[in-house]
């Protein structure tokens, strides 16, 4: 039996470019290896869809142990875009 390390962890997806394209949560995680996620709204931050992911789908995700921490990987990263870091 697995340990469902990623059960309630929140992440965040990106783009080419190195913007962030998702930010979700993980609600569940299926013994074959898929994942099913609860993704959130830009505007709002409220729950939007949920999807049933794979694995792979998972590789080069920032994953965050609260939706504190992924607020402030938010904040830190559209900084680091608009202060010319990544300009």
């Amino acid at each position: 039996m697995s340990s469902k390390l990623l059960e309630g962890s929140f992440f965040h997806t990106f783009c080419d470019d190195g913007q962030v394209k998702w930010q979700g949560e993980f609600l569940k995680e299926f013994d074959d290896g898929r994942y099913l996620i609860q993704l959130f709204s830009w505007i709002d931050g409220r729950p939007t869809i949920q999807k049933i992911i794979t694995g792979k789908e998972t590789i080069g995700m920032s994953i965050y142990p609260t939706a504190e921490s992924m607020d402030l990987a938010w904040e830190l990263i559209t900084k680091s875009f608009d202060g010319g870091l990544l300009s």
